[in-house]
């Protein structure tokens, strides 16, 4: 099934679904101070463990081609970007229905909507 652009339907689904979270995602609580957490007391914060990669939370096209929606992890923003954008230091050399090809200085890097998200519920198996 797909509409009248021919995007399946799971992925406007998906891009729904985005949205809906990364607005929920930036709403704080009144009095709650910043969206990020503190460790409790007597816990450390975890150490990031090398470079952290961008996350791929959905891939749509539109009328203008390809779009993809990432994370950035330097900001931890989440916004569209086109091939030939820039996130995190690497610029977009392609998008496709499942995974975005990243390229910088240390060469090429796949990201994939199946990669672990952080604290998304884990799907069974």
């Amino acid at each position: 099934m797909a509409n009248s652009v021919g995007l399946p339907v799971k992925t406007v689904v998906l891009v729904s679904l985005l949205i809906a979270g990364a607005a929920q995602a930036q709403t704080v609580a009144p009095g709650s101070g910043s969206p990020a957490s503190a460790p409790a007391p007597g816990e450390t914060a975890p150490v990031p463990v090398g470079p952290v990669k961008p996350l791929l939370y959905g891939v749509i096209y539109g009328e203008r081609g390809w779009i993809a929606y990432i994370e950035d992890p330097t900001t931890r923003g989440t916004a569209a970007y086109r091939i030939g954008d820039t996130v995190a230091g690497q610029t977009i050399e392609a998008i496709e229905e499942e995974r975005v090809v990243l390229k910088g200085p240390d060469g090429a890097l796949e990201i994939r909507l199946s990669d672990e998200k952080p604290g998304a519920p884990q799907r069974p198996r």
